[in-house]
């Protein structure tokens, strides 16, 4: 079993914490040379955005679709199980969720997740929590066990 935990800083878009930080670049990289040599993939800062946007901006903005592009490249690599975080409900305030993302090779038999109450500045906009995820493995055993 090939587990990797991994924070691929895809912030959100227009965010970058330097002029040109290579989302995409990176993101590529990781479907094409990282993600094939893992069973079990624990992601962070995945953000996908939860708010009312003009009809076209989902589209216009390939950087909205950072997650969906990271979903079809998982699924062509046999990540056929995916848990990821909620998302922010219409009345919590939050416009993105927490980024959080478990993709596996095998079943996925249990998951969870939870929202932290609160954040400081920018992140009360961000629905950041923890993801919980039991995995069954090929020798009948799950990960973690029980």
């Amino acid at each position: 079993m090939r587990v990797l935990v991994l924070n691929l800083q895809l912030l959100a878009p227009g965010i970058s914490t330097t002029r040109n930080n290579y989302k995409d670049a990176r993101l590529r990289y990781f479907c094409d040379e990282v993600m094939p040599r893992y069973d079990v993939l624990c992601l962070s800062e995945v953000w996908k955005a939860y708010f009312p946007v003009l009809p076209c901006m989902n589209r216009c903005l390939d950087s909205f679709r950072r997650p969906e592009r990271l979903l079809e490249a998982a699924k062509a690599h046999g990540f056929d199980y995916v848990v990821r975080s909620a998302a922010p409900t219409l009345w919590s305030g939050k416009i993105w969720d927490s980024g959080l993302m478990i993709l596996s090779r095998y079943p996925i038999l249990k998951s969870s997740t939870m929202v932290f109450s609160s954040g400081l500045g920018a992140e009360r906009l961000l629905a950041n929590g923890a993801l919980y995820a039991r995995i069954a493995l090929p020798t009948g055993e799950s990960l973690p066990p029980t």
